[in-house]
């Protein structure tokens, strides 16, 4: 359970990263495919919204497989290299992934509200449970909740990618299961397939 507090250097530097993602994908620091673009390039006028955003997880899930693969294939003499860059790879695929989500939704991406909601849809299937953690408070509570979630994830990656090319496979599927819970986790939390979305 999230205790309000950062509990270690690592937290701390996850949620700086997730900043940084965050910054990026919004476009404030000048980066090239930005989530507007993302979510651009994934509205199709000839299907529905849920459609659209299921296609636009499904390619987002195939990026994670892919770098989750690569990334594993080193085995135990490249993780010092390989692991750092895995983990920022998918969070800023699923950060940016979600900010797309977002923005189809009709949300503004610039908003403290959708940035909480976007770091909230990162905890997958604990998002529920963090924000009932956090109840009324938002903004930087919720992306601490979100890195002491997110640390859990690291763990799970190195065990993944201590042998080669097995590293890779095992790595790969991790990253990608976990792209698509946090995909869906973003469609619940604004409300795709449901009657209403949040306002």
């Amino acid at each position: 359970m999230y205790n309000g507090t950062m509990s270690n250097k690592r937290d701390a530097l996850l949620v700086r990263a997730i900043d940084f993602a965050y910054d990026r994908v919004i476009g404030t620091e000048g980066g090239r495919n930005s989530a507007t673009d993302l979510a651009a390039e994934h509205s199709r006028a000839d299907r529905s919204l849920e459609e659209n955003i299921d296609a636009l997880v499904r390619w987002q899930v195939a990026k994670c497989a892919a770098t989750g693969f690569v990334t594993g294939l080193g085995g135990l003499a490249t993780l010092p290299i390989t692991l750092p860059a895995d983990l920022f790879a998918n969070y800023y695929i699923q950060v940016r992934m979600v900010a797309a989500i977002a923005i189809m939704c009709g949300h503004d991406i610039r908003s403290d509200k959708a940035r909480t909601l976007v770091y909230l849809s990162l905890c997958g299937n604990a998002a529920a449970d963090v924000a009932k953690d956090l109840g009324a408070r938002a903004g930087r509570h919720a992306v601490e909740a979100t890195a002491a979630r997110l640390s859990g994830r690291g763990a799970a990656s190195v065990f993944s990618k201590l042998l080669p090319l097995v590293g890779g496979v095992v790595s790969g599927a991790i990253d990608a299961v976990a792209c698509r819970v946090v995909g869906e986790a973003a469609k619940k939390i604004f409300g795709v397939g449901t009657k209403s979305a949040p306002s």
